[in-house]
């Protein structure tokens, strides 16, 4: 019987190879920013699926030969919300990579004041240690508000919309045809929502 040749195809192999590849992209990206020695600093907080707080960490330069360039660093899961706990993230994540929170030349958050409070928010914080890091309001952001407002000004825009949430709702957190039901309030019959549910 011959010696069976490995297919890597188990779960932990996949994981163990993607975990490779994953610290040799981020290598690559610390070292062109270590090579430049200045990037800017993009942070938001979301939850999981499993309702965990996750803090996503993307940085933003210019390599040496001045192409732009902006890349997802890593996840920080976030236990705690506070001003001082999320600018200790922040910090820990760029001292584990090897990278000078002095390089910071600008910072970019959402409008939350946890994050970009003047006195003691993330981005005030984050001037303590890097003086050079100006704060800017995230656009996409700031987008968003502009057309969450725009859309409640317009009936037949909220009404587009309003579904639309309700169905991402709906996907995302796998709700039951009898939720679902519930939470359109009987403008879908109870055969649409079970037809809904049994697809998902």
């Amino acid at each position: 019987m011959g010696q069976k040749m490995p297919v890597y195809t188990s779960a932990s192999i996949q994981n163990s190879i993607l975990t490779i590849l994953g610290d040799m992209i981020r290598n690559k990206i610390c070292d062109e920013i270590k090579e430049v020695k200045m990037f800017s600093l993009l942070v938001d907080e979301t939850k999981d699926l499993s309702k965990q707080e996750q803090m996503s960490i993307v940085l933003r330069y210019v390599n040496s030969e001045g192409v732009l360039h902006e890349h997802f660093l890593t996840y920080v899961q976030a236990s705690s919300l506070t001003a001082q706990s999320l600018t200790s993230y922040i910090l820990d994540t760029l001292e584990k990579f090897g990278l000078d929170p002095m390089w910071i030349i600008s910072q970019g958050y959402d409008g939350a004041a946890v994050m970009s409070g003047k006195c003691s928010g993330v981005q005030q914080r984050i001037r303590e240690v890097a003086p050079k890091a100006i704060y800017v309001h995230c656009y996409a952001h700031t987008l968003n508000l502009v057309l969450v407002d725009s859309v409640k000004m317009v009936p037949y825009a909220a009404d587009f919309f309003l579904p639309i949430g309700d169905f991402v709702c709906f996907c995302f957190y796998n709700q039951s045809s009898c939720r679902f039901y519930a939470k359109t309030e009987g403008t879908v019959s109870r055969q649409t929502a079970f037809a809904i549910t049994k697809v998902f």
